[in-house]
């Protein structure tokens, strides 16, 4: 794709530089040249467009940065911190397109959920970043190499997209995806790898210390969202098989060590305590709706580990009056 810069770009020296002039002026300082590929515009849209730099070091890689998610094409100081996103693959004469597909998805998710993608937050695309790709999620990190832009319009920082494997993912999450994610830079410079790359579980070298440390430390991760999530007062929860797995994870990783956990849905929400006895106790909420706490003790942890699956089914409880309900939304 030709290069535009759009008639505001590049300093053109009409009128006061905006978010966008200082943003392509700290990459370009940064990569020592000017985009190789420039996807979307820079100028007249408030769609997001994807540059593509090429760096030598520390690694030989390719650099897609997001535009747009901050005030870029504003010349008006805002208050506070922005973010635009970056994803980084292995050095190719022609940089791949998948990339730019999933910057653009990420972005489009951030704009419609309202909420930023924050370091330490991750996500499971449940399929292949790209066709004969062992890749399927990400975790997101500050980026290594990109410091937070200062400028008169505002500050920006930006978050990297650390591409992973599907059992990747599970290890980080079992984990903590933040160290994870260091632990992986470790392995692979920057999380730069091939989208068809093989699994660093199968290097011995690399899970001996991941199993030591997940072992030690138990799971940080404290909650999952589910698109679809109910309860009632009979003690019934109905969730997705994606909740399901997240939930036996805690289980083991979160409840096993003592800790919270809890699965929150659009209108209800469930919290899993660690306690001596097993309850469950029925609420509901004005804002947040129907919800459920659930005090689980060993007997009751050790029953849904052994019981509870996340295939499509019915799963009865003894220890506690639970009957759960997981269901397939693709089904």
């Amino acid at each position: 794709m030709a290069k535009r810069w759009g008639f505001f770009g590049r300093g053109a020296g009409m009128g006061r530089r905006t978010g966008g002039d200082h943003l392509l002026a700290h990459l370009e300082r940064l990569a020592g040249a000017s985009p190789e590929e420039i996807h979307g515009e820079l100028a007249f849209s408030e769609d997001i467009a994807v540059l593509v730099y090429r760096f030598d070091t520390p690694v030989p890689h390719l650099l897609y940065v997001t535009y747009g998610l901050s005030r870029a094409r504003s010349s008006v100081p805002v208050a506070g911190i922005q973010d635009e996103l970056t994803l980084r693959v292995p050095d190719e004469p022609s940089p791949p397109a998948w990339p730019v597909q999933r910057l653009h998805g990420l972005a489009r998710y951030q704009r419609a959920s309202g909420y930023p993608i924050e370091p330490g937050h991750y996500m499971d695309l449940r399929a292949p970043v790209c066709e004969g790709a062992s890749l399927s999620g990400f975790i997101f990190v500050q980026d290594p190499l990109v410091p937070v832009l200062t400028a008169p319009t505002g500050r920006v920082r930006f978050i990297d997209a650390v591409p992973v494997t599907a059992d990747e993912l599970d290890a980080a999450l079992r984990w903590d995806p933040l160290k994870f994610a260091g632990l992986l830079g470790d392995a692979l410079p920057l999380g730069v790898g091939a989208h068809n790359r093989e699994s660093l579980l199968i290097d011995a070298s690399f899970t001996r210390p991941l199993t030591s440390l997940t072992e030690r430390d138990g799971s940080t991760v404290a909650a999952v969202s589910s698109g679809y999530f109910a309860v009632d007062a009979t003690g019934r929860i109905d969730l997705t098989t994606h909740a399901a797995a997240h939930l036996l994870r805690a289980m083991k990783w979160r409840l096993g060590y003592d800790r919270p956990f809890a699965v929150v849905g659009d209108a209800a929400w469930a919290r899993f305590v660690p306690a001596a006895h097993p309850r469950v106790d029925y609420g509901e909420d004005a804002e947040s709706g129907p919800y459920l706490t659930v005090s689980v003790d060993a007997a009751l942890r050790h029953e849904m580990l052994a019981v509870l699956d996340s295939e499509p089914g019915t799963y009865r409880l003894t220890s506690a009056p639970l009957n759960i309900h997981v269901i397939d939304p693709s089904r």
